[in-house]
């Protein structure tokens, strides 16, 4: 009965997971082996990501790899497991060096790309919502309207909802 079970997972990685079994035939070493392809893909943008992110603020860039990319948990959990999520915080971290460097639209696009991996990265419009916000000119009520839809909206758009 698990074949007529709906994917918890979003669309973008059933998409990716799809052209690989169609490249590979569906053979499972062929398989796997791509898609740790993807994994190593992640995590290099993660690694860019936390160094402009640790960069921007002034932090050491050293630390931030060991504690957010090249620790034990994350290599073998998204690299040895062949997990997501990897690609989903990718995406996300990446949306977020964008919209510190003022691009909110391209960082919420990223988050959009995100949320069709895996929906909790939904919660990184949160972040991107506040720099909109502090960014933002005008009266009061159209600053907060900014920041609080304008990123959202952008990522639907993205994430075709």
């Amino acid at each position: 009965h698990w074949r007529d079970t709906p994917a918890p997972y979003g669309p973008l990685f059933l998409l990716l997971s799809t052209a690989v079994a169609w490249i590979t035939g569906g053979t499972i070493v062929p398989a796997v082996l791509a898609m740790r392809i993807v994994a190593l893909v992640s995590l290099v943008l993660i690694v860019w990501s936390l160094r402009r992110l640790a960069r921007e603020h002034g932090r050491s860039e050293s630390r931030a790899l060991w504690l957010g990319a090249l620790n034990p948990l994350l290599l073998i959990h998204v690299v040895g497991g062949v997990h997501n999520d990897g690609l989903m915080i990718g995406l996300m971290l990446a949306g977020l060096v964008l919209a510190l460097r003022g691009r909110w639209i391209a960082g919420s696009a990223l988050v959009g790309l995100a949320m069709m991996v895996k929906s909790p990265a939904a919660v990184t419009l949160l972040f991107i919502g506040v720099l909109v916000h502090a960014s933002a000119t005008g009266p009061r009520w159209r600053r907060w309207a900014k920041g609080l839809l304008a990123p959202g909206l952008v990522a639907c758009a993205v994430a075709g909802g």
